[in-house]
């Protein structure tokens, strides 16, 4: 069993430069990845939700961190990296609503917030 400690540092709440666009908003989080107690480098992973008509958001989904190739749990590391993303975002996920204007979209929110997350995973 190896063990996987990922140190966020931050996140880019919805982005054109990863993607983001009318229908979607592409959010980025970056972290330090450590395996078995060594640092294996510093990633990032992608959060995509669908964006329906009146602001809410949709469901997210993460794709697995850009540049490594080693291997562990999948779920859990979804799991971490949407709890780190609610944690900073939670209760503003829904588009911002100015009177007079509508909903809105708050673009390229910068959030520099360090949290670590620790779980055990089978290698395959």
């Amino acid at each position: 069993m190896a063990s996987f400690k990922l140190t966020f540092r931050s996140c880019i709440r919805d982005s054109e430069e990863f993607g983001s666009n009318d229908d979607q908003m592409v959010s980025r989080v970056f972290f330090t990845l450590a395996v078995d107690g060594t640092v294996v480098g510093d990633f990032s992973a992608d959060l995509k939700q669908f964006v329906p008509e009146g602001g809410e958001s949709g469901q997210i989904e993460v794709v697995t961190p850009i540049g490594f190739d080693g291997s562990f749990d999948t779920e859990q590391f979804v799991d971490a990296v949407r709890d780190y993303f609610d944690d900073l975002v939670g209760h503003h996920r829904r588009k911002v609503h100015i009177a007079g204007v509508g909903y809105v979209r708050a673009r390229n929110k910068r959030y520099d917030v360090e949290r670590v997350f620790e779980f055990d995973s089978q290698k395959t």
